[in-house]
Formats: C-alpha cells, sequence, structure tokens
C-alpha cells in the first residue's frame, strides 16, 4: 500500500483525493501501471503523476464536500466503536472473552451420542461458545430468530453485467457491504433476475456475508441505509431484517457483537469455502432487551451508519460534479 504524506488535511489533500475517486482519476493512476501476472504502482510512478486541477467554485465544492464526507465517516466509526463497546457493557458480556484461558477452560470435552443432530463437526460445541451461550441467557438474551427473519434468495441468476447505470440495479457481493464506498461496484441488468425483490435491499435490514474465510470476512454485518435502497446484494449475502417492533439498530449491534460473531464463525462448514445457511445465523444466541437504554444503544447504532451514508452521499456529489467538468457535460 503506498503512503502519500505532506499534506495532514489540507484543501489540497482534500481535492487531490477527490480526483482520485473519480473515473477519470482511476484512469489516470491506472495508465502507468506495471506487472505480468499482478498489476503494480510504485511511488515513483505516483511522485510522477500529472492530474487536473479545477478553479473557482467546483474547487471549493469538491474541498468543501470531500471534508464533510471525511468529517462524517470519522463521527461514524468512533459513534459505533464506542456504541458495540456500550453494548456488551450493557448486557455485562465485555469481559467474557477473557475467562477463556486454557488453564481453567480446556478445549477437550465430550458429546454424548444422543445430544447429536444433523452435525457431527466439533466446533459449535467447543466450551467457549457454550460459555458465551450461557452468559447471554444469563442476561435476558434470546435467539435471534426472535427478533429477526434471516433470508438468504433461493433464486439463481445469470449473470448479465451492464456497463451504463441507467440499464442496471447496483449490485453487492459479500466484500463490497460493509466497504463505506463499494470497491468495482458494478450494475445488473433486471432481466437476469426472475423475481428481482427477493434480491432488493430495504432500509434497516442487517446484511451478513453468507460465505468466505471464517478467519476473515464471514459473517461481516452492515446495516442498510436510504443511499442503498432499492439496490441488490447477491445470493452470498444474507438479510437480516427486525420483526415489527424490533430496533433495526440492535438487531445490528446483535449480529455483529463478539458472542455473536464467535458463534457464526463457529458454525461455519465447507471444504474450501467457509459458509453459513440460513438456520445456522437463525439459531445464535444474542443479547437483547427493549428497555429504554438498550433502545438508546440501538438509535446511536443507526445514527453511526446513517453518518455512513452522508458521507458517501456528499462524496459521490463531488465525484459527479468533478467527473462531469473532466468529461466537459
Amino acid at each position: 500500500m503506498l503512503r502519500l504524506t505532506g499534506l495532514p488535511l489540507s484543501d489540497d489533500a482534500f481535492y487531490f483525493y477527490a480526483f482520485l475517486a473519480t473515473p477519470t482519476g482511476q484512469e489516470t493512476v491506472r495508465r502507468d501501471r506495471n506487472g505480468s501476472v499482478i498489476d503494480h504502482l510504485g511511488p515513483e510512478q505516483i511522485a510522477a503523476l500529472t492530474y487536473p486541477v479545477v478553479e473557482g467554485p467546483l474547487w471549493s465544492q469538491v474541498v468543501k464536500l470531500f471534508r464533510q464526507g471525511f468529517e462524517n465517516r470519522e463521527k461514524a466509526r468512533l459513534l459505533l466503536a464506542e456504541t458495540q463497546r456500550a453494548y456488551l457493557q450493557h448486557f455485562g458480556l465485555d469481559k467474557v472473552e477473557a475467562t477463556f484461558d486454557a488453564g481453567i477452560l480446556s478445549r477437550r470435552f465430550t458429546v454424548s451420542r444422543r445430544e447429536l443432530g444433523d452435525r457431527i463437526d466439533a466446533e459449535p460445541r467447543a466450551p467457549r461458545y457454550a460459555a458465551w451461550r450461557d452468559q447471554i441467557v444469563a442476561t435476558g438474551g434470546c435467539v435471534l430468530s426472535d427478533i429477526a427473519t434471516v433470508l438468504k434468495p433461493t433464486g439463481r441468476y445469470k449473470t448479465n453485467y451492464v456497463d451504463d447505470p441507467r440499464y442496471g440495479v447496483a449490485m453487492m457481493n459479500g466484500r463490497q457491504i460493509s466497504q463505506y464506498r463499494a470497491i468495482a461496484l458494478r450494475w445488473m441488468s433486471l432481466s437476469a433476475f426472475k423475481n428481482p425483490d427477493q434480491f432488493r435491499l430495504q432500509p434497516g435490514t442487517t446484511l451478513l456475508t453468507a460465505d468466505g474465510r471464517a478467519e476473515e470476512n464471514l459473517a461481516d454485518c452492515a446495516l442498510v441505509t436510504q443511499d442503498r435502497a432499492g439496490w441488490v446484494a447477491s445470493g452470498h449475502v444474507h438479510r437480516v431484517s427486525p420483526r415489527a417492533g424490533v430496533s433495526a439498530g440492535l438487531v445490528y449491534l446483535a449480529c455483529s457483537c463478539a458472542p455473536a460473531q464467535a458463534q457464526l464463525k463457529a458454525l461455519a462448514t465447507g471444504s474450501v469455502v467457509d459458509a453459513l445457511s440460513d438456520d445456522d445465523v437463525a439459531s445464535v444466541m444474542v443479547p437483547y432487551e427493549d428497555s429504554a437504554a438498550a433502545l438508546k444503544l440501538g438509535d446511536a447504532a443507526e445514527q453511526a451508519w446513517q453518518f455512513f451514508a452522508d458521507a458517501a452521499t456528499a462524496e459521490e456529489t463531488a465525484i459527479a460534479a468533478l467527473e462531469a467538468e473532466f468529461r466537459g457535460a
């Protein structure tokens, strides 16, 4: 990863950031790439880069919008991190992980054959996850299916990407759902779907990566905000929708907290790619209550994701204006 230093939070830095985010900027920075198998850019190539600089009101608008995007994104990160810590503290679960000492809680354990159902893999039955579930039950928790429905579209679609957004719908994969700006976002023709509605995203839904690697992005979570309403996500993404009267923010916190994440990753199956079924996701034990204090935490989580959405909206506005100038529109 290349580091560009010397322009800390200056107007010049925000303008250059905005330029790099435009299609023209991406074309410019990639034109001198090299590499026989993997494309590569070195510091010398970036240092020699020349780029167009606009003047007047457009410069000011672009800098202002990208500064707003930066500030909103930082507010979102800080608020979300603090809310997630407060959520675990509220349920008394912030120090449970520290009790998993090898000398106290051995990983050696036995399971009666009578207790086995359709799965015989050992990991979900390890004492660590039983301890998490016991602690959650002690706080009055519930299984995720009590507060949300879990859906992963079952219909198959024939890939049919289009280059013009006017003729398609933005489609995210499992890695893109938690990116603040989806990298390499593509547009799928609606003709590819027999039933597009089952793939469309609704605000307030928590998205959860259905497959990947348990030690990496499996079970990554993101809360859908209004700016992504109507987009679609692939069949490799679970939709976790709050039941009537349940806070969307609390469902997100329940899915993304350490106890739920530990259970989800332990439930993964697959010989090459780890995967989670609808039943797996719905079965995890999560901390939940509808007290005023808990609802306040849910509202804070929703506000954090709205900050992310506001940041993206500000930056996309600047990108569109700058690209229109570059293209002579």
